[in-house]
């Protein structure tokens, strides 16, 4: 009913609902240890003091002592560099203040919180790969600008991820020639530099090779890729082609890069009709050859 509840309290409740799923979503991906989400889990609740935005005041029947809060929980087990050392780089799996600095709240952060916030310095980042219809390095060639389309135009239009990315249309028209044409051997795309959608990134040539695909993503920055991937069998000698789709979160790549590419590879994917199998990789002893073809044997494995 109108008047239980103001629309500045229904604002802070969903934009905690959704950093409540980015948390999830950080240890679902592997790059939050159980015991660090258990920790940021119960500061992070903790936070969420309602009393202090609530506008209406109870009925006067209903008046009555505030109930006592429970005590804070232990603060998060988390060693910033020494202040001697400001270039000292952030752990990717220390900090996770990141993931609470930007959340609704009634009430100041914890001593511990803003010491953490001050002494970490901000992660390294490296230099920013080419994009908008220039072509990369050795194997990529120009993203093209008008394309013909295949399949239906606008079908991202107006959606967005749980972190509020969207997706550019023309991310689905590389992959359908990908898919249908194999006019390109492969794509990187990447979350463009205003966290607003998804872009095309860089783009490989037909006769492109898979060392070619691995030299064009960045060593401190995350990108997703779909590598058009020729698999053949040792048995039989068949060759199957396999689209596969490639998360990559090096540990170097900050922890709010690392949230935002989690929570929204999924909705990617979810345009990407035809992907054949699935590798994540955040070093580059996982980016082998062999681990593309293990993941494409499991599929055609798969029962």
């Amino acid at each position: 009913q109108e008047g239980l509840i103001t629309q500045e309290d229904f604002d802070v409740i969903k934009n905690a609902f959704l950093k409540a799923q980015q948390i999830k979503a950080g240890l679902d991906a592997g790059f939050i240890r159980e015991e660090d989400y258990v920790q940021a889990r119960d500061s992070f609740l903790h936070s969420l003091d309602f009393r202090t935005t609530m506008t209406h005041p109870a009925p006067a029947a209903a008046a009555a002592a505030p109930l006592p809060m429970a005590p804070p929980p232990a603060p998060l087990n988390v060693r910033p560099p020494p202040l001697s050392q400001p270039g000292a780089p952030l752990s990717s799996r220390g900090s996770l203040s990141t993931l609470t600095s930007n959340t609704p709240r009634s009430a100041s952060p914890t001593a511990a919180q803003a010491a953490v916030a001050a002494a970490a310095p901000p992660p390294a980042r490296a230099p920013a790969t080419s994009s908008g219809g220039t072509a990369g390095g050795v194997g990529t060639v120009a993203v093209p600008v008008d394309l013909p389309r295949i399949g239906k135009a606008g079908i991202a239009v107006g959606k967005k991820s749980m972190s509020g990315i969207g997706l550019n249309d023309q991310c689905i028209n590389i992959f359908n020639y990908i898919k249908t044409k194999s006019q390109y051997k492969w794509v990187i795309y990447k979350i463009d530099d205003g966290g607003s959608e998804v872009v095309v990134d860089q783009l490989g040539a037909a006769d492109s090779t898979y060392d070619q695909f691995i030299a064009s993503l960045p060593d401190n920055q995350c990108r997703y890729g779909v590598f058009d991937y020729a698999y053949t069998n040792a048995d039989t000698g068949q060759t199957i082609n396999k689209l596969v789709f490639l998360h990559w979160a090096p540990d170097g790549s900050s922890i709010k890069s690392k949230m935002m590419y989690a929570s929204t590879k999924d909705f990617l994917k979810g345009f990407l009709d035809g992907v054949g199998a699935e590798h994540q990789a955040d070093s580059p002893d996982e980016l082998q050859e062999s681990e593309f073809r293990d993941r494409v044997h499991q599929s055609l494995t798969r029962k």
